[in-house]
């Protein structure tokens, strides 16, 4: 299905030179500031926010739309608390909607964004859910992609990214071939994160090998282990396959859900219980602090921009021996 812009500029292009480009000064600003994200999800996400923003005030038009102010949004930040969303969310799409007042404003359109003042929800920096798991059963995880054949390949590729840099599954299925590369000597992971961010990510021998032999039974390294100058740097890393070759198609990245899917598969056959793919962020982040990582350092791997948000999924034992009671003594 054909996004809005693209009607726009369909009919643009069958008109005259003249009359095409009065149709494209024509396009709403509201929709160019939702087509300027280059993330689908984060295009999705506001998409829908703004829906249900027009649904809940009957908003019929643009002029509507630009004449609300801050009593709208507090009645739709707590419209979406009362229907039991989670303030994360009510704040993601809090922030959606500032950034397209604020594109208005910008454009001069209109003079003030309603959502500044209006407070947002308060996080919660307890500990996440997800558990993280010990080192036999990641091990055991692992060992399950059948690494004779490509597509085991990619399966152990995939689980080696989400153990060993803690991504979510969305970064790595909008993973493209442009995003792997080596710089200073190291293998770096380009991924795109949440509100349409990028972060660079050295990655450590174990995704290295894993990416390196994937890629090479794929015909896309040489025999130097470099990529091919031939390879379109558009195609994504992690390709949609199947375990009939003829039916892979290397044009189209993996879903989300069939990264699910691939993890459910290989944990069944690990015979682990109570996981999902966002246990290996736990995981991860968990084994980094073990290891005596430095808090800034694992926050920016995992992408948070908050380091309490790193903190929570830290499910070490509280050292409670370091305590500073212990240094001091009144009888």
């Amino acid at each position: 299905m054909k996004n809005e812009l693209e009607k726009y500029q369909e009919n643009a292009n069958s008109q005259s030179l003249e009359a095409g480009f009065n149709i494209l000064n024509q396009i709403p600003e509201e929709l160019i500031w939702l087509e300027n994200f280059t993330s689908k999800a984060t295009q999705k996400t506001y998409k829908s926010t703004v829906k249900k923003f027009c649904a809940m005030f009957e908003i019929q038009n643009l002029d509507n739309l630009r004449s609300i102010n801050s009593m709208h949004i507090i009645k739709f930040r707590d419209a979406m608390k009362a229907n039991g969303e989670k303030n994360s969310s009510i704040n993601n799409r809090m922030a959606g909607l500032s950034s397209l007042f604020k594109h208005l404003i910008e454009k001069q359109i209109i003079k003030v964004n309603p959502v500044y003042g209006v407070k947002a929800m308060q996080k919660n920096y307890r500990k996440v859910s997800s558990r993280a798991l010990n080192n036999q059963e990641v091990q055991a995880i692992l060992n399950q992609p059948d690494i004779t054949k490509l597509l085991g390949l990619r399966d152990k590729a995939i689980l080696s990214i989400l153990f060993n840099v803690g991504s979510r599954v969305g970064t790595i299925s909008n993973l493209k071939v442009s995003d792997v590369y080596e710089e200073d000597g190291y293998m770096i992971l380009d991924m795109h994160l949440k509100g349409d961010k990028r972060n660079k990510v050295a990655v450590n021998s174990h995704i290295q090998a894993n990416i390196r032999n994937y890629f090479t039974r794929l015909g896309y390294y040489d025999e130097n282990n470099k990529l091919r100058s031939d390879i379109n740097l558009n195609l994504p890393v992690f390709p949609r396959m199947s375990n009939n070759p003829k039916l892979n198609d290397l044009t189209k990245p993996i879903s989300t859900k069939s990264i699910w899917q691939l993890w459910n598969k290989y944990v069944l056959k690990a015979g682990i219980e109570r996981t999902r793919p966002h246990c290996a962020r736990s995981t991860f982040i968990t084994e980094a602090f073990k290891a005596g990582g430095d808090l800034q350092h694992i926050q920016k791997t995992a992408g948070h921009s908050d380091p309490r948000t790193t903190e929570s999924y830290n499910h070490n034992a509280a050292e409670h021996k370091n305590s500073a009671s212990f240094k001091v003594s009144f009888g």
